[in-house]
């Protein structure tokens, strides 16, 4: 194997102090006096103007316009989304959930006055987040950017960078009403909003990595977690005069698998490519050339490539809540077909492979926690399959597995 530990460890380390990647919008540090406003109460401004000290994108400055960003499919393939946000230098744009993208396309002027009366009207309100991304409503340059949280609270802390507190009003009164936002502490207002909107923004831009990571496009990857990182550096310190009982009460625990990401993400971008092969078509038994050749091949080799490639395999869910399954995917199907010639390399990747798949847990996938999947993890779950013998193998260390074996 060509990954060992401490390449993975020390950018694992560096990752630790990483500094934003993406750019900054050209006035996220220009003096903000927030408009006063009747419909938006003082806290929402307080609020915001914490978040946008600590890094939440300024779209002051910049164009709105039509653009293209990443984004998914289903089945989480690589693809462009089309939405309207502010472009600053060509190549950047501030989106309505407060993070900054690389663009993909920048197309007409979009009218700002016209897209927010469309949110307002449209049945966005009433719907799951789940369920959003399934739908086409009129305002889906806007819903579709949702993933585990409600954007709201950050397009409403945008309109008022913008000082259009009038349209921020048009989003308050409807999300309001539906239970869109997660401050639902009536009694302790001020950091119930901030804590909604903090999980709102950040919530966004952890999963929104995960997605990345899943969709194999490391490069916004790595950049938006070390962006995200920052954020939160930036945040710590900006809450460090705030009351003691505001600081615990926003939760960033789930951004603890962060910097994993980010360092197997880095680790990715540095090595070389391997060559492509079409391995459901092997799995599934299709006579070509090219499979033809891949199990000519010794079978030693054959084992040592699909171990080498674990960190691709891809786990599904069969529901929710429910455990990952990997059996679905070819690399981990050719390996328990591989048979007990796989079992001491498996044991081996399951000892020593610190590399992490692209696949995350989680319990619903509304829910922001995400659990990273190593490869090691995986390796055990294939030599169950080919042992037969989950108890065990899944009640066993690696070292007590390699001495039973």
């Amino acid at each position: 194997m060509h990954h060992a530990a401490a390449i993975f460890l020390l950018p694992l380390m560096l990752a630790s102090v990483a500094k934003s990647a993406l750019p900054e919008p050209p006035n996220q540090h220009k003096p903000w006096t927030p408009t006063p406003s009747e419909a938006i109460p003082d806290y929402v401004q307080w609020a915001a103007e914490i978040l946008f000290d600590s890094g939440l994108a300024d779209p002051r400055g910049c164009a709105y316009r039509q653009v293209e960003i990443p984004g998914f499919d289903d089945r989480f393939r690589h693809l462009t989304s089309r939405t309207h946000a502010w472009v600053f230098s060509t190549q950047y744009a501030v989106a309505w959930d407060g993070l900054v993208y690389r663009v993909r396309n920048v197309g007409a002027r979009a009218d700002l006055d016209r897209d927010v009366r469309h949110i307002a009207a449209s049945d966005v309100w009433r719907a799951e987040v789940l369920l959003l991304r399934e739908r086409k409503p009129p305002a889906a340059f806007w819903s579709n950017l949702e993933t585990v949280r409600s954007i709201t609270p950050i397009s409403i802390a945008l309109l008022l960078r913008l000082c259009r507190p009038d349209l921020a009003a048009k989003l308050w009164h409807p999300a309001r009403v539906h239970g869109r936002f997660d401050a639902a502490d009536e009694a302790n207002q001020e950091a119930a909003w901030l804590k909604g909107a903090t999980a709102a923004w950040l919530g966004t831009a952890f999963v929104g990595v995960t997605e990345l990571r899943e969709a194999k496009d490391d490069r916004d990857a790595a950049d938006l977690a070390e962006s995200v990182l920052e954020f939160e550096s930036r945040l710590k310190s900006r809450l460090m005069n705030e009351p003691p009982q505001l600081i615990a009460s926003i939760d960033r625990s789930f951004l603890a698998p962060l910097p994993a990401l980010l360092a197997d993400s880095q680790r990715r971008l540095r090595e070389p490519g391997r060559a492509k092969l079409d391995l459901q078509s092997i799995a599934d038994g299709k006579s070509t050339p090219a499979t033809r050749a891949f199990l000519a091949r010794p079978q030693a080799e054959r084992i040592a490539d699909l171990i080498d490639r674990l960190e691709d395999v891809q786990g599904a869910k069969m529901g929710w809540p429910g455990p990952l399954i990997f059996s679905l995917d070819p690399i981990a199907e050719l390996l328990v077909k591989e048979g007990e010639a796989a079992v001491e390399p498996l044991l081996d990747a399951s000892e020593q492979d610190k590399r992490l798949t692209r696949t995350v847990d989680f319990g619903r996938p509304w829910y922001q926690e995400r659990k990273p999947i190593p490869v090691s993890e995986v390796a055990q779950r294939i030599l169950c399959e080919i042992l037969r013998s989950s108890v065990t193998v899944g009640g066993s260390s690696p070292q007590k597995l390699i001495v039973w074996w």
